[in-house]
């Protein structure tokens, strides 16, 4: 499901925007110290607000929430790639 999740996102965006919104979900790594299902809501709503907030500021859409929600979990799976 995870790919198609990706497939479904990418296509939505130039691939330099992808890029940049792949770019700005990973700066956001730094300010989760856990897995993303175990920090708090109010971490996560900071991080997907400041990732919109990149994404506007660079004229790209805005994610969807649960896309955003989806590559935080899969950057911050154990073992998982840092991709």
């Amino acid at each position: 499901i995870h790919t198609d999740m990706e497939a479904q996102v990418a296509c939505r965006y130039y691939h330099w925007q992808w890029q940049r919104f792949l770019l700005f979900t990973r700066q956001q790594t730094v300010q989760v110290s856990q897995q993303w299902q175990h920090a708090t809501h109010e971490t996560q709503c900071q991080v997907v607000e400041r990732v919109n907030a990149a994404l506007m500021y660079e004229r790209i859409h805005q994610a969807p929430e649960e896309v955003i929600h989806w590559r935080m979990t899969k950057l911050l799976e154990v073992g998982g790639s840092p991709h």
